[in-house]
């Protein structure tokens, strides 16, 4: 009796400590675009000297980004595309840089409201390195809708 019960028991322990140690985190990324390392879905979070495609992703009324870190000193661009199915009806995009912790709007675009399915956008802000903002996205059209939106950046120094 002292031995089954001895038995079942290691057999449940044993199963419990493979079960917690198989347990992981998994982060969504996206494709390793053939330099073997994959990059976060929400973007890369250090954007460095030069530049890059952050991703594209589909949004209704807004977005804010995760804080991304200035890997240099200069003139941030962030540019990109927005596109959307509104029937005809007039639509814009605005996008802000803010200040990652203060949410004070640094640097800001708004696109003149067309009727066009797509349309571009770009905002530029002088910073430091070291330096951490968001950037947020507002999509305005009647009646309310969801926006493809493309974004890249450019670091100059």
């Amino acid at each position: 009796m002292k031995t089954t019960l001895k038995r079942r028991f290691l057999s449940i322990l044993l199963a419990l400590m493979m079960v917690v140690s198989l347990t992981s985190v998994g982060y969504a990324v996206g494709p390793d675009n053939g330099g073997g390392t994959a990059s976060p879905m929400s973007g890369t979070e250090t954007w460095n000297a030069g530049g890059g495609y952050v991703g594209a992703f589909t949004m209704a009324a807004s977005n804010l980004t995760p804080v991304k870190t200035m890997g240099a000193s200069g003139l941030l661009q962030v540019y990109g595309t927005a596109e959307a199915n509104n029937n005809g009806n007039p639509w814009w995009i605005k996008v802000q840089l803010k200040d990652a912790f203060s949410g004070e709007v640094l640097a800001q675009s708004t696109s003149t409201p067309r009727t066009s399915s797509k349309q571009a956008y770009a905002v530029s802000l002088n910073v430091t390195k070291g330096q951490k903002i968001r950037v947020y996205m507002a999509y305005v059209t009647k009646p309310a809708n969801n926006a493809y939106i493309q974004l890249a950046y450019l670091l100059s120094t």
